[in-house]
């Protein structure tokens, strides 16, 4: 049998949610929704601008179609 390491500490837990850039726009308007590290639900960003674009006052609405998924740029800082 092999040995197991089993050193870790209690000292400051590490509690991660998933995280992994994400930017939301209008498609009308391009105006940006929410930009950030937390994945958030879509139907969670439409209900914080109850349902339509603060800048267009479009009807936000999500499905599978409108969903783009591009590679992640990393800024210049």
């Amino acid at each position: 049998m092999g040995m197991v390491n089993t050193s870790f500490t209690w000292d400051s837990p590490v509690i991660r949610e998933p995280s992994m850039p994400q930017k939301v726009i209008c498609s009308e308007c391009a105006h940006v929704l929410y930009e950030g590290d937390i994945l958030k639900a879509p139907q969670d960003i439409a209900k914080k601008y109850d349902g339509r674009c603060p800048s267009c006052r479009k009807i936000l609405k999500a499905s599978m179609e409108s969903v783009s998924i591009y590679p992640y740029e990393e800024k210049d800082e």
